[in-house]
């Protein structure tokens, strides 16, 4: 054997022995163990499904255990789409997916600037086919997975249109090229002519109304500035709702500069880990010194929980709905090498000013845990009204003029007529994570059948909170 080889071989030995040296006997014996299964099982796993199934072990652990429920392994695949949820962005048609009846199939509503309305498909389009294929005994996760596919791609879709009058109906052939899409993360009330959020409410132009869409990302605290600055520039506005329904968090840094607009000084929100806490404290920026409301429901997590117990501590905003999710932890996403996906797991729990935990973890209902409504601001929704408050308010950001008029007026008909069926909005997933109605998870609806259902609330919102926190404003 020529020299050379046998000090390639030697080098090669002395590297083996010295990797060997810095592992554990524990991690040598897993290494062994993928190993003699990829050799031995008679299903043949590939190295990386072994190698994945050992991380969601390891996770599972954290989860079984030690009660921690947001550690997780996220392969490449869901890696890429729990990015793109925390960076409000989405690769698809672009549309809102509703129930319309199960027998009448899912409605189309395209968002502003998406594919699907540049590609012509309007407002409540029924949708009957998907690439020719019938979609009328698919499930809703069917037809969810069906739109999805990488931008570039192209999804024909047959539709059936109603024209105005709702006198006549067509059916029309759509062909929409995929696209990815940024999504603001921050909504108004509702679109002005130009296509721009309108960041007062319809009925009390002197309130200002701000929603979280989607997440915290790292340009919500920008984007809520422009919509403050925009309120500070108007007459006469008395104060601001933020609404917080249904944001499952996001970016710890974003809720901080959300709270940095609003309050002048004192902490923000304190993180403790092992052996080191934290204090974040208020950087002397805030822009906005008028009434605040923030309205939550069982949905509103994480980093919504930061904001409206920072804001109730300091007693710059009232909190109104039901109590919050109970996400006190904070997560690090741990990137592994060679694109081999990402470990994200809890590092620290956060407490708000006052000191108390936010996190639920295992406690009982009766237990303090979460964000709770200030006194004589609690109001929870039944499971149909949650649903029909939260449609609407989805179609008022992505509907103008005049239309949007006629398809609340559609709504309601539907809804109060019987046709309405909640359970559908249970299940339907989003065209690649696109706005969609859902309740939270656990959640019964305990009356199926068609039966006319009377809605709470006044026109065009239909949402008693709202309601409330109008009487609000006006007792100030």
């Amino acid at each position: 054997m020529p020299l050379s080889n046998l000090r390639a071989i030697l080098v090669a030995a002395i590297i083996s022995l010295i990797c060997m040296s810095r592992t554990s006997i524990r991690e040598q014996v897993l290494l062994n163990a993928c190993r003699r299964i990829q050799q031995t099982a008679f299903v043949r796993p590939t190295e990386q499904d072994l190698f994945e199934g050992a991380l969601e072990g390891m996770t599972a652990k954290l989860r079984n255990k030690y009660g921690d429920h947001y550690s997780a392994y996220e392969n490449p695949v869901q890696q890429q789409k729990n990015q793109d949820s925390l960076e409000n962005q989405l690769v698809g048609l672009g549309v809102l997916l509703v129930p319309s009846g199960k027998s009448q199939s899912i409605q189309l509503f395209p968002l502003p600037n998406s594919p699907a309305l540049k590609a012509g498909v309007h407002y409540g389009d029924l949708l009957l086919k998907i690439e020719g294929d019938d979609v009328s005994g698919m499930s809703s996760a069917e037809i969810s997975k069906k739109l999805k596919g990488q931008a570039g791609t192209k999804a024909t879709l047959l539709v059936r249109r109603t024209d105005a009058t709702q006198e006549s109906d067509q059916e029309v052939e759509v062909t929409v090229t995929r696209a990815r899409m940024h999504l603001p993360s921050v909504l108004g009330d509702r679109l002005n002519h130009d296509g721009s959020q309108c960041y007062t409410l319809e009925t009390a132009p002197d309130i200002g109304y701000i929603a979280l869409n989607k997440t915290f990302c790292d340009s919500t605290p920008l984007e809520i500035a422009k919509a403050l600055e925009k309120l500070n520039e108007s007459q006469g506005i008395r104060g601001v709702i933020l609404d917080l329904r249904r944001n499952p968090g996001g970016y710890l840094n974003a809720a901080v500069g959300v709270c940095n607009l609003f309050l002048n000084e004192g902490v923000i929100v304190t993180t403790k880990q092992r052996g080191f806490t934290d204090t974040i404290t208020a950087r002397g920026t805030a822009i906005w010194d008028k009434p605040v409301v923030v309205l939550m429901d069982s949905m509103s997590a994480s980093a919504a929980e930061i904001v409206a117990a920072c804001l109730q501590d300091h007693g710059i905003a009232v909190v109104a709905g039901t109590r919050s999710y109970g996400k006190g932890t904070v997560q690090e996403m741990i990137k592994l090498p060679l694109n081999m996906g990402t470990i994200r797991v809890t590092k620290s729990e956060y407490f708000r000013p006052s000191e108390k935990n936010i996190n639920r973890g295992n406690k009982a209902d009766d237990d303090e845990w979460g964000v709770s409504p200030n006194d004589g601001y609690s109001l929870e929704l039944s499971d149909r009204q949650k649903v029909v408050t939260y449609r609407i308010r989805d179609l008022r950001t992505i509907i103008p003029g005049e239309e949007l008029g006629r398809q609340i007026n559609r709504l309601v008909e539907h809804v109060t007529t019987g046709e309405f069926e909640a359970d559908d909005d249970l299940q339907l997933p989003p065209d690649d994570s696109s706005p969609v109605m859902e309740l939270p998870s656990g959640t019964e609806v305990s009356d199926n059948t068609k039966k006319p259902f009377v809605l709470d609330g006044t026109a065009p919102y239909y949402d008693p909170l709202l309601d409330q926190v109008m009487e609000y404003f006006q007792s100030r």
